[in-house]
């Protein structure tokens, strides 16, 4: 059953190299129903899958920055 399964490592894995797809069925129906918040350098984003209905949060950290020319 999918709503009880655990992200695994190996399912986080893949998630973080194609990040556009559901970490769970792998569904490219997901959206963010949120802004993101934004604290000291880190961002987090909500994020869920319409095709499984599974949820999980995005960490984002700043890592680096460019002039806009």
């Amino acid at each position: 059953m999918m709503e009880n399964k655990r992200l695994s490592m190996k399912m986080r894995k893949s998630y973080l190299k194609s990040p556009l797809r559901c970490p769970w069925c792998r569904s490219g129906d997901i959206e963010a129903p949120a802004s993101p918040e934004v604290d000291s350098g880190t961002a987090t984003q909500l994020l869920k899958c319409n095709q499984c209905g599974k949820r999980w949060i995005d960490i984002y950290r700043l890592v680096n920055m460019r002039e806009e020319l």
